[in-house]
């Protein structure tokens, strides 16, 4: 829980049942009451702000109980990007674990973000859970 932007997965239903969503609540950065305020749908960004850090809830799917798939993410980050543009954020990070990606087939995630932010000017940090 590096000092950065933060991208976190979650289902259109708003309901923050992961490990990293949880600590997202706790420590203030996610609201699940605006998120839900704000209608989202699958392949949507809601963009919160908490001073000076931007935190991107990517909606991967429709409900909590169902796994992010890679065509659901690879959809859903083709959204982030455009996000990322609108405000001008250049640095995020993003857990490969604890959001349900890790139940994702080995390395998906990382291929993904190579292949749409190819010739970005975006730094992403992938976070693993160790240090």
């Amino acid at each position: 829980m590096g000092k950065d932007n933060f991208v976190h997965v979650i289902a259109s239903d708003c309901i923050l049942s992961t490990t990293i969503g949880r600590t997202l609540i706790d420590l203030g950065y996610v609201d699940p009451e605006r998120l839900r305020e704000s209608n989202p749908k699958k392949g949507q960004i809601v963009v919160s702000k908490v001073g000076s850090t931007e935190i991107f809830s990517v909606m991967t799917r429709e409900n909590h109980f169902e796994p992010t798939t890679p065509e659901n993410l690879y959809y859903s980050l083709l959204g982030l990007r455009e996000a990322l543009r609108q405000v001008d954020t250049k640095t995020v990070r993003i857990s490969g674990a604890g959001d349900g990606l890790d139940k994702l087939p080995a390395n998906i995630l990382r291929n993904i973000i190579r292949q749409i932010f190819v010739g970005s000017d975006v730094t992403f940090t992938l976070c693993s859970g160790e240090v």
